[in-house]
Parts: C-alpha cells; sequence; structure tokens
C-alpha cells in the first residue's frame, strides 16, 4: 500500500470515518504489516491530543472591526487649524493704526457746563476707551 493512502486512512480510522468493511481491511493490513501499525499508533495520539486541545480551548471571539480613520473629523480639524494660523498670522503682521483722538461734533461749542468738561478717546495701543479733561473755555472772549 501506498503511504500517502495509508496515511489518509489512518486519520479517518481515527476520526471515525471509515465504512466498516475497508476500516476491517484496514485492521487486517495492520496485524500483518507490524511499520504500518506503528504508524496507525502515532496517528492516534496525534488525532487524541489535537481532541484535547480543541476541548481545551475556549471558542474564538470574532473580532471587532478594525478602528478607521475619521476622515470628515480629520479635514474639519485641520480647517480649523489653518483658520486659527491665518487669523493670527493676519493679527500679527497687519499694521498698527495710529491714536487718533475722538472728535466732537462741535470743537466750537463753548464749554458753559460740567457735563462738556470732559473728553472721550480712544488709545488704540491700549485698546480701551479713556476720559479726558478738557480745559475749560472761557465763554467770554
Amino acid at each position: 500500500m501506498k503511504p500517502e493512502w495509508l496515511e489518509q486512512l489512518l486519520i479517518d480510522r481515527e476520526l471515525g470515518e471509515l465504512d466498516p468493511p475497508v476500516e476491517a481491511l484496514l485492521t487486517e493490513y495492520l496485524r500483518t504489516h507490524p511499520e504500518a501499525a506503528m504508524e496507525a499508533r502515532r496517528w492516534a495520539d496525534v488525532v487524541a491530543v489535537a481532541r484535547s486541545v480543541i476541548r481545551h480551548t475556549p471558542p474564538v471571539v470574532p473580532v471587532g472591526r478594525a478602528r478607521r480613520w475619521n476622515w470628515r473629523a480629520l479635514v474639519h480639524v485641520a480647517a480649523l487649524i489653518v483658520l486659527a494660523v491665518g487669523t493670527g498670522w493676519f493679527v500679527v503682521t497687519r499694521p498698527a493704526r495710529p491714536v487718533r483722538p475722538v472728535q466732537r461734533e462741535h470743537p466750537a461749542a463753548p464749554l458753559a457746563t460740567a457735563w462738556c468738561a470732559y473728553d472721550v478717546q480712544f488709545d488704540a495701543l491700549r485698546g480701551e476707551y479713556r476720559v479726558v479733561p478738557i480745559e475749560p473755555r472761557s465763554t467770554l472772549r
């Protein structure tokens, strides 16, 4: 008998897949050939070990989908970064405006009351409005 056929028959025998007439013929062959009987014992050991491993191995848990990149969110974050950098660059490189005091609508109006003794000016360096006292002018000339 060819070794490949013997190997297939021995594996099928250990797994219980052989028909009774074929199994009887194989048993008779193993009685007459001691080297084949030794090979049959080896295959019996291999199948026994495989069965014990299968019995004691926990079932495999299916793995979820691999984490994928959320490209849409990544594009949004990149756009925000570009916008922030561009705004910062614009603010830093923009020339400063000169400080110009706020002009009153009627500079020739007489300053006869306390309400007109102060002027409001914007300080561009500090970014705030200031109330500045004005020298009172005499209403009489």
